[in-house]
């Protein structure tokens, strides 16, 4: 094929309104329609190469498919690996998983499934996925499984019948192009998220490239060609500026970047155009040559910027990811994709698709081991500890009940005091177990995920796990069973409104307790905050600290909150149980501070580190309060 420089000249503009629309959406709102021109242009080259070869009699699958993968894996790979060792050291476990669950697919190329199933392009959740831009990959990867089959099949059979193979793959084209169109269309109105991600209700862009490639071009003269490149260009940029992402796209609106860039396909002259001069100029062919590589770097250098939160340190700092791209994709182009790309060794494209498996592999091994959660268990002992989920001693005691959270202080000695609660009441377990063994008693804590300690009502059950209602009730009614148990200690998450069906359900569970003959603790939990607790302490070298000062103010908070715990100590003090408010330990004069010794007492928003349990909670019982 004769290389056209316009061509790159497009995928410089392309490229160019991607880069730009995921730095600052304001700038060009509609940046996104980047992707379709990149859509046409795809089909159009590798259409043109499919019926060329056939044209010629050299085509064969096993030469195309090595051909992409050498074009495709070896920039993909190195991005993947990339992303794999930054997020190793400068994740956290739940972003790592993330990272290795998006690196499989994307290995795969299924990355727009996974995509389509989790949310939609233009999510408040998009900025957590580093490798969202691959869907696009997928889904050209995907239609070229079966398109050049499609090619080569109506051309054979239009031969075997010597009839015109142009010709009757046109029409396949065209009919491959309305069905597509048809599918997005009903999609459109139906489930408008599987036309953003799903290859056959994209096929038709690319297929509108395959097409040009059946038309004859050279016919047109160049007062026509400067036209439709007039046009084209307005489509594009016009598209590019005007749209954005509260339109519901692709719908109706994708028409015009499709359009548009076919327009610009057509013209085979640019020199008849002024544009057509800007585009063939070397500045921005010397872009569109390296157009694939930069779209695979910008969107990792973004998605990083901002998780290490170096833009909101610096807001201007993310427009680094413009030049940053830029170089990364030079490099890659010389040192990696180029020399790849032209080896003649047909074990090459073999290595890549092993290594691509490879890769792809490692990423589900991160994801299927929780984002390698033990980095982050290290990181926080610096900063404070984490309690272990469960202990093999306090399973085997409680094994009847076979509870998530399982945590025994000694396990050699009775349990004097049972903590019962969610992942709050898990949180708590260090510094109560702290404080009890100070005034010499064992504390055990068992419980569920999201699961309160009160009796599930019938009604209620379907909301819950498996059978957790049933072994949860069954504990609440047998505490008998353990008559070492002298005291219960109940802390669980408070919701922001106490309705009166939960209001009944925490009474009958604090009646049926006391009638058990135990003394009952209610401790309430400390408060949520506003922003990630590692804002105070970074992960260095990667995080910076973002907040000199620790603290939230009660005024930020919301006012449901202390109205849920007002009603929560009316509650306690009719039943003459007595609590112990967090909240009180934290705050003060207004302020909650959420450091000690320098040290950050928070893991998440939510949960305390070890030793801010152990700072919150290790005198709670010389605060009880029953008032």
């Amino acid at each position: 094929m004769k290389y056209r420089p316009e061509i790159d000249g497009l995928r410089a503009i392309s490229i160019l309104l991607i880069l730009i629309y995921h730095i600052d959406p304001l700038v060009i709102p509609g940046g996104f329609v980047g992707v379709d021109v990149f859509f046409v242009i795809s089909g159009y080259l590798i259409t043109k190469n499919i019926t060329d070869d056939l044209s010629a009699d050299r085509f064969s699958f096993g030469n195309f498919y090595a051909r992409r993968i050498k074009r495709i894996f070896p920039s993909v790979l190195l991005v993947l690996l990339a992303c794999l060792v930054v997020g190793w050291h400068g994740l956290f476990a739940h972003e790592y998983a993330i990272l290795g669950k998006h690196v499989a697919a994307s290995g795969g190329f299924v990355s727009n499934f996974v995509y389509q199933a989790e949310a939609g392009y233009f999510d408040l959740d998009s900025a957590s996925k580093p490798l969202l831009h691959l869907w696009s990959l997928a889904v050209e990867e995907q239609f070229y499984l079966l398109w050049p089959l499609i090619i080569w099949g109506t051309w054979r059979v239009a031969r075997l019948g010597h009839h015109d193979a142009a010709q009757w793959t046109r029409r396949a084209i065209i009919l491959v192009v309305a069905i597509s169109l048809g599918l997005a269309g009903y999609l459109h109105l139906t489930d408008p998220s599987r036309v953003f991600y799903l290859s056959p209700a994209r096929a038709w862009e690319l297929g509108i490239g395959a097409l040009l490639t059946r038309l004859p071009l050279d016919r047109l003269g160049a007062r026509q060609q400067a036209w439709l490149a007039w046009l084209g260009i307005l489509l594009v940029v016009g598209a590019g500026t005007l749209l954005n992402h509260d339109l519901m796209y692709p719908g109706y609106w994708v028409l015009l970047p499709v359009l548009g860039s076919a327009c610009l396909l057509i013209v085979t002259q640019p020199s008849v155009w002024v544009g057509g001069r800007i585009l063939i100029s070397r500045p921005m062919t010397s872009v569109g040559v390296l157009s694939f590589s930069i779209y695979l770097w910008h969107w990792p250098l973004i998605y990083f910027m901002r998780t290490f939160g170096w833009s909101q340190a610096h807001p201007a700092v993310v427009w680094l990811a413009a030049p940053g791209s830029i170089l990364l994709a030079w490099l890659s182009y010389r040192l990696v994709e180029r020399p790849i790309r032209y080896a003649r060794s047909a074990w090459v494209a073999v290595a890549l698709f092993t290594s691509m498996v490879l890769v792809g592999g490692v990423g589900w091994n991160v994801y299927s081991r929780d984002g390698m959660e033990f980095r982050e268990r290290m990181a926080l002992e610096d900063f404070g500890g984490l309690v272990e989920e469960s202990d093999a001693a306090c399973l085997q005691r409680f094994a009847a009940y076979a509870p998530k959270f399982c945590r025994l202080h000694d396990p050699d000695r009775p349990v004097d005091v049972l903590l019962l609660g969610d992942s709050i009441g898990h949180n708590a377990f260090w510094g109560v177990a702290k404080d009890y063994a100070r005034l010499g008693s064992n504390v055990a804590m068992i419980g569920w995920p999201g699961v309160a300690p009160v009796l599930v009502p019938a009604s209620d059950r379907k909301l819950y796990e498996g059978d957790i209602d049933q072994r949860l009730n069954l504990l609440l009614a047998h505490i008998n069973d353990f008559p070492s148990v002298k005291t219960l200690v109940l802390s669980y998450r408070l919701p922001y409104e106490l309705p009166p069906q939960v209001r009944h359900q925490v009474s009958a569970t604090l009646d049926l307790l006391q009638a058990q003959k135990r003394d009952i603790v209610f401790l309430m939990p400390p408060p949520s905050l506003p922003f990630n607790p590692i804002d105070c302490y970074g992960l260095p070298p990667l995080r910076p600290t973002l907040r000199s000062v620790c603290e939230v103010r009660e005024s930020e908070m919301k006012p449901e909150y202390f109205a849920a715990r007002d009603e929560m100590r009316r509650m306690l003090a009719k039943l003459d149980i007595p609590y112990f408010d967090a909240h009180q330990a934290i705050c003060a004069d207004g302020n909650c501070s959420l450091t000690l010794d320098g040290k950050v007492i928070y893991r998440t928003i939510k949960y305390l580190t070890a030793e801010g349990s152990a700072h919150v909670y290790t005198d709670m019982s010389r605060h009880l309060s029953r008032k």
